[in-house]
């Protein structure tokens, strides 16, 4: 469900988080959105079993230049897919928020929610009312677009760190993990906590149609159906 007439897209590199095999549909899903956007970088995010280092890693090299670059950073699981123009609508609203934007989805499970936060709690599904954003406190780092400047500030924040056992060149620990109030945040929550911090804004978007796949391919319906 894309707007129509997008025009001018910011300079954008999709990367694909994927430490192991890649879910067919996402497959599809990228090769979909290069066909319409032709313009769109693709990097690829793998070979660390950290997530939180992978993904540290890759918005550092982002960032300087080491990989294709541009306005915006977009990052999307192995597991996710979407509809072709996803992509490139929620880049265009990232740039135009000056922050970062994430597609909702639903958890790999009936009835589990989402994996968003808006102030003190969770976030209810209007599947009534899809292309529209609210403000967030915590997003998922799934299908997540985030405007170059939250990096740029965030890195003057942060120390410089190195890989353990590796010869990889050092990075910036956007998505390390930390504990907030007693409570252990993930590595795309703890970025969220970065970002909050450094004054831009979050958002979460209902405008994409994505599939979180598992068991199932659960849709954001499924995030409020339970099963009898």
């Amino acid at each position: 469900m894309v707007p129509p007439n997008l025009p001018n897209p910011p300079k954008t590199t999709l990367a694909l988080m994927a430490y192991r095999s890649v879910l067919p549909e996402t497959m599809l899903s990228i090769v979909r959105e290069l066909r319409i956007w032709p313009e769109l970088q693709f990097a690829w995010g793998g070979n660390h079993a950290l997530i939180e280092q992978t993904r540290s890693i890759v918005a550092t090299k982002f960032l300087e230049g080491k990989l294709p670059t541009g306005d915006v950073l977009f990052m999307v699981d192995h597991d996710i897919s979407w509809q072709a123009g996803d992509v490139r609508a929620l880049a265009t609203e990232a740039r135009k928020l000056k922050g970062i934007v994430s597609g909702v989805y639903s958890g790999r499970r009936f009835g589990g929610g989402t994996p968003i936060r808006s102030g003190l709690g969770s976030v209810n599904v209007n599947l009534d009312r899809r292309w529209h954003a609210i403000t967030a406190t915590l997003v998922p780092g799934g299908f997540l677009a985030i405007n170059r400047e939250v990096l740029t500030e965030l890195a003057k924040r942060l120390p410089r760190m190195k890989p353990k056992f590796s010869a990889e060149e050092g990075f910036i620990p956007f998505f390390h993990t930390e504990i907030v109030g007693g409570e252990l945040l993930s590595e795309d929550w703890a970025f969220c906590d970065r970002v909050s911090e450094a004054s831009f804004p979050i958002w979460a978007h209902f405008g994409p149609e994505l599939v979180h796949t598992g068991e199932h391919g659960f849709t954001l319906a499924d995030s409020i159906r339970r099963l009898e």
